[in-house]
């Protein structure tokens, strides 16, 4: 689903839900595939609440992120237990920490399926009062006509945090 706020000065993001922290956006390119089947998850022993598994996606062993326990509460059911073995909607997402370095991909848990939007330059907010949990790991956010305060999320921050320590 696609919504717009179009305008010569508008930016392509990614709108992702997260269960029970409303929305928050990437860059148009921030998301490279969404899983929307079965996929096996692999539960970590001694992970930290925000990352129990693991999924295999491309060859690849990917962290699966559930941010609505990163910023509290909200959980999605991710003790070891109720992940393991059960197929979620994710979205996996990369990013480089600095130009011309590897990309990181990372997989996180979704309430629903991404919307593309347009955001116009004139839509930013970016007080972080607005941005509530969010504000630490934003760049900044924006107002949208049905989401209210959007934070766009900082993904070599957001991974950069000592809470983020998963690999």
């Amino acid at each position: 689903m696609q919504t717009s706020i179009d305008t010569p000065q508008s930016t392509a993001a990614w709108l992702l839900a997260i269960r029970g922290h409303g929305h928050v956006a990437l860059g148009e390119h921030e998301m490279i595939h969404l899983i929307a089947h079965n996929v096996d998850l692999f539960p970590v022993p001694r992970s930290p609440a925000h990352c129990r598994c693991v999924i295999l996606w491309e060859n690849q062993v990917l962290p699966v992120l559930d941010l609505a326990t990163l910023v509290g509460g909200g959980r999605y059911g991710t003790s070891d237990r109720s992940l393991a073995g059960t197929s979620r909607l994710m979205a996996v997402l990369a990013f480089s920490a600095r130009p011309g370095a590897e990309a990181t991909r990372v997989a996180v848990l979704l309430d629903a399926v991404p919307e593309r939007c347009m955001v116009a330059e004139t839509a930013a907010c970016d007080r972080a009062e607005e941005l509530g949990a969010w504000a630490a790991w934003s760049v900044s956010g924006f107002r949208h006509q049905k989401y209210g305060a959007v934070p766009i999320l900082n993904l070599p921050k957001l991974f950069a945090s000592p809470l983020m320590d998963i690999h």
